[in-house]
């Protein structure tokens, strides 16, 4: 493998490592229903439905998280 794809694979999985993930299910066929609806508004499927449930939640940004695992005040 060259060094650039071992850069990229490093870079790749230190960006996953603070990510979480989160499976959703939907019925079928309407996730194109998701995904045009994320499209009118010109955003991913992912930024569109991180902000719904920001909405749904009443927030206008995710909290911040200490090191512990704990939600700051």
């Amino acid at each position: 493998m060259s060094k650039r794809y071992e850069q990229n694979k490093a870079s790749i999985e230190r960006y996953l490592a603070k990510q979480d993930e989160l499976k959703i299910r939907l019925p079928q066929g309407q996730k194109a229903t998701v995904q045009a609806a994320a499209m009118q508004v010109g955003e991913s499927v992912n930024q569109y439905t991180q902000r719904a449930l920001l909405a749904r939640m009443g927030l206008a940004d995710w909290p911040k998280i200490e090191q512990q695992g704990k939600v700051e005040e």
